[in-house]
């Protein structure tokens, strides 16, 4: 168990559902999948020491970037090079944290799911738009 991540992990779930209950959008249903299920594995991989968890908990979490990049790839210019830009210093900072072998790094990793959940919420004209998202 890694105390670090698994706490982190616990706490970017509640700013995610944070995120979610305030700016539900019922067009995001897949984002809304993949990132309960990439909350679960993470919770349960840095809580439990099981290869079985951590082999789960990447595969979500891949699954979930893919369908990130989806939703990333329909925001304004603006939004989405901000998006990729932090979806990418994520995934840096988890192989820096493998590279390294520290925590700090994942952690970061964690962390900064919350602001491109956000950003992703905060689509302009999302009302009004005839595109499924």
């Amino acid at each position: 168990m890694n105390a670090l991540l698994f706490g982190s992990s616990v706490v970017v779930s509640f700013f995610l559902l944070l995120i979610y209950w305030f700016y539900y959008n019922p067009h995001l249903q897949l984002l809304y999948f993949t990132t309960v299920l990439g909350s679960i594995t993470s919770i349960l991989n840095h809580g439990v020491s099981s290869s079985d968890f951590k082999y789960h908990d990447r595969f979500a979490i891949v699954l979930s970037a893919i369908v990130y990049l989806y939703y990333i790839f329909s925001l304004d210019t603006f939004r989405m090079i901000t998006s990729l830009l932090v979806i990418t210093f994520a995934g840096l900072m988890y192989f820096y944290a493998k590279l390294k072998e520290t925590s700090i790094y994942h952690l970061v990793a964690h962390f900064l799911l919350v602001p491109l959940f956000l950003i992703i919420h905060l689509k302009k004209d999302q009302r009004n738009t005839k595109h499924p998202y």
